[in-house]
Formats: structure tokens, C-alpha cells, sequence
């Protein structure tokens, strides 16, 4: 196979694979809103290993169906509930966390924009004061 069909060859694999992630990321803004629900039952049943196993499939899918905010939001939440997994469970940044995700959900939040900057801005300020607490 020369370098010329093989180049041809990747394109058209690159195309199906768009294709495929173009299909579930129709469907995916009710797998995301499942997942929310979910996380908010584990964080409220206490279960933080399960929240935290969530957050991490979340971040990892939520980029590439189209919603990269709730990948940096995810990720970050999950940061967080690890520390609370060695130390405490703090309400008010789970609060902060989960109430965060279902903004960007409510509100098609899916990059960067004024209302997103503000969120993040809203978040680490928030961050900030509980550790200055």
C-alpha cells in the first residue's frame, strides 16, 4: 500500500469515527442528565468511591460528546471528592459541584463563553472561601 492510499485510508477512518461520536452525541444530553442523577444519589447515600468512579466517566466522556465544560467541571469535582473520601464529606462543595453540572446541563453550557467563565469564576471563588474558612 502505497503512502498516498494509506493517508486516503486513514481520512476515511477518521470520517467513520465522526461519524460514529456525531450519532451518540445526539443521545448524549440524556445520558448526562442520568449520570447527574446518579452522582446525586451517591453523593446523598454517602457512597463517595461510587461518585467518584461516576465523575471519572463522566470527564472522560463528556469532552468528546460536545460538553468540554462539564469535562473541566467533572474532573475537578472529582478532584475534590477524593480528598473528601480521606478526610470528610464537606455538603457545601458537593453542593457547589452538583449545582454547577446541572447549570451547564440546564443552560447548554457546552464551552467557553461569558456565562461559563463566570461559572468557573464562581466556583474556584467559592473554593477559595471554603478554604479560608
Amino acid at each position: 500500500m502505497s503512502k498516498n492510499e494509506f493517508i486516503l485510508k486513514q481520512k476515511e477512518m477518521l470520517v467513520r469515527a465522526q461519524s460514529i461520536i456525531d450519532k451518540a452525541s445526539v443521545g448524549y444530553e440524556n445520558v448526562l442528565k442520568q449520570d447527574i442523577h446518579s452522582l446525586k444519589q451517591h453523593i446523598e447515600s454517602g457512597c463517595i468511591i461510587d461518585a467518584i468512579h461516576l465523575c471519572h466517566r463522566i470527564h472522560s466522556q463528556a469532552g468528546t460528546f460536545g460538553w468540554p465544560l462539564i469535562t473541566e467541571i467533572s474532573g475537578w469535582f472529582k478532584r475534590h471528592l477524593e480528598i473528601q473520601q480521606k478526610t470528610q464529606v464537606n455538603n457545601n462543595i458537593n453542593r457547589l459541584f452538583l449545582g454547577s453540572l446541572d447549570t451547564v446541563l440546564n443552560n447548554k453550557l457546552k464551552g467557553e463563553g461569558e456565562a461559563s467563565i463566570k461559572l468557573l469564576q464562581h466556583i474556584e471563588s467559592t473554593l477559595k472561601n471554603q478554604s479560608t474558612e
